[in-house]
């Protein structure tokens, strides 16, 4: 019995000192392990959870690098395209002002060929009136001619001597009927020049008339679009384009009313100044017919020289009237054909300064042109720069990554191995425990 103890219990310490070799060869390679740890990590007392929680804190703080970059990459790809579309606007807006200030030049033109047509017209209605001062000038001379031949006349038949009071009454009679007539044309021929002032002056009130309703016509037919004969009878009328803009047409409807308005003004002047001296000249002629129809009869000599002194007036005034008449188109007509001169070419001096206004102006765009282009170009220029930076950036974090994954995989599978090799160290110690608590049993037994 005791031998069969002793057997049992050789076997078990045979078997004992097996699994005492196993666990020393499990230590002997989880040593090992631990020493490629430590070794990897160019320390020895780093303890392997905390190499495993750095790496995983590493690899959080470059993962959220990574989404920085990210986002700095988008922003900055935005910010690229958002210059590219600034440069489109730009290079619109640019083409746009270029065009803006030719528009601006063409009706800056078309504004100077308009007044350049007004000022004809002035120098036209100018000269027109001119003409009836020239002609009524004309007339007036002719009637101190009549008057002077009736004085010379007059002062002849005194000279003669009349034959009888009777015969020298009807005379008087006769001159003063001749000197009615005279006078009274005179008097027909200064309103007749009143008159055309007062004509032009109705006509071009009644064009502006026309024009208001042709504004409003337009007016209404933007909003009402309605067919109106009234308005195409206008745009006829006026010869007015009708494709243009409205304000294009109120524009130069406005034009035309402040034109007509100015030479109303200016007739009116002329009206007024035309009109004193006509009530002068008439007032002259009537009182100068009264006078001579209240003169008593006096003497004969008496009568010569009054008669005579009055012919002398007549030839003073007629010699002023005909010097003025001889010299009205050297000064007049001159001075109103200067003045047409001049205002063409200060219009002249318009268009030069017009033209100069657009180089300068289009000097300025293109100036503010390219330095804004530039600096949007420099911005993309810098911003792809940045984006290349940023790129090789995130590739850089991209490979630090892997490597630390890598690591981290690695650090988990030994740490796994190490597990494994506890485990398997545990299970044997627990069956070596076994196996002495089974030897001292059987030794109690022997």
């Amino acid at each position: 019995m005791s031998k069969k103890i002793q057997y049992q219990i050789d076997i078990l310490e045979e078997k004992l000192k097996i699994y005492n070799d196993i666990i020393l060869n499990l230590n002997i390679k989880k040593t090992a392990v631990e020493k490629d740890i430590s070794i990897a990590n160019n320390n020895e007392n780093i303890d392997n959870f905390k190499i495993n929680k750095n790496l995983e804190n590493e690899k959080i703080v470059l993962e959220s690098k990574q989404q920085i970059i990210k986002q700095t990459i988008s922003k900055t790809s935005s910010e690229i395209q958002s210059y590219e579309s600034d440069i489109i606007n730009i290079n619109i807006m640019h083409e746009n002002n270029l065009n803006n200030e030719d528009i601006i030049l063409k009706e800056e033109l078309l504004r100077i060929e308009e007044q350049k047509k007004n000022v004809i017209e002035e120098n036209i209605k100018k000269l027109e009136l001119a003409f009836i001062d020239k002609q009524n000038l004309y007339n007036d001379i002719e009637i101190i001619k009549n008057e002077l031949e009736i004085q010379n006349n007059y002062i002849s038949e005194i000279q003669i001597s009349l034959h009888s009071s009777r015969k020298q009454t009807l005379e008087e009679l006769h001159n003063k009927k001749q000197n009615r007539i005279i006078n009274s044309q005179s008097i027909d021929n200064y309103k007749i020049t009143e008159s055309i002032f007062n004509d032009q002056i109705i006509e071009l009130e009644t064009i502006n008339l026309e024009i208001i309703d042709f504004k409003k016509n337009i007016i209404d037919f933007q909003y009402n679009n309605e067919d109106n004969t009234k308005l195409t009878n206008y745009y006829k009328k006026y010869n007015l384009d009708i494709n243009l803009s409205i304000n294009e047409k109120i524009t130069i409807l406005d034009n035309i009313l402040n034109n007509n308005n100015n030479k109303i003004n200016s007739l009116n002047l002329k009206y007024v100044k035309q009109k004193n001296k006509n009530d002068i000249r008439i007032k002259d002629i009537v009182d100068t017919y009264n006078k001579s129809n209240r003169i008593k009869v006096i003497g004969y000599k008496d009568q010569f020289k009054i008669e005579k002194e009055k012919r002398t007036n007549l030839e003073n005034i007629l010699k002023t009237l005909t010097d003025k008449y001889d010299t009205f188109d050297s000064i007049i007509i001159n001075n109103i054909n200067n003045d047409l001169i001049n205002a063409n070419n200060e219009l002249e001096d318009d268009i030069s300064r017009s033209d100069d206004r657009l180089n300068i102006m289009k000097l300025r765009i293109i100036d503010e042109y390219t330095y804004e282009l530039n600096n949007k170009i420099n911005l993309i220029e810098n911003n792809k720069n940045k984006l290349v930076d940023l790129s090789n950036e995130f590739n850089d974090t991209i490979v630090e990554l892997d490597n630390i994954k890598d690591n981290i995989k690695k650090l988990n599978y030994i740490r796994i191995e190490i597990d494994n090799l506890n485990s398997e160290i545990k299970k044997y110690e627990d069956i070596i425990q076994q196996i002495i608590l089974d030897i001292n049993k059987l030794s109690i037994q022997l």
